[in-house]
């Protein structure tokens, strides 16, 4: 087990040193210091957990909360630091699924 969990290590400091981290963290934190900004993307990124956790329970979807979500969405994208972000946010999420899937062939899952 305790390769496992060395080469775990290792991949989670590959993944720190990615330019796709790298960029979404550095985005992130840009945005996160600016208090207008960080308040509205923080309102959507809660609306929007709010929603996927809904859907993963398989509730009905309040229909004015998503298309206020797509709203805000649409708003902020309007920011290009914040689309910037939106962007970083996905090819850092596809990374890591990518990386997930690997894990999960590998294991027949």
């Amino acid at each position: 087990m305790e390769t496992v969990i060395n080469v775990a290590n290792i991949l989670a400091e590959n993944i720190k040193e990615s330019n796709e981290y790298i960029n979404y963290k550095n985005l992130k934190d840009e945005i996160l210091n600016n208090k207008d900004s960080a308040s509205d993307l923080i309102k959507f990124q809660n609306l929007q957990a709010k929603l996927q956790r809904a859907q993963l329970l398989g509730e009905e979807l309040n229909q004015e909360e998503f298309d206020l979500a797509k709203n805000l969405f649409d708003e902020l994208s309007k920011d290009e630091k914040i689309k910037n972000f939106f962007d970083a946010e996905f090819e850092f999420s596809q990374m890591i699924k990518k990386v997930s899937e690997i894990l999960s062939n590998v294991m027949e899952v």
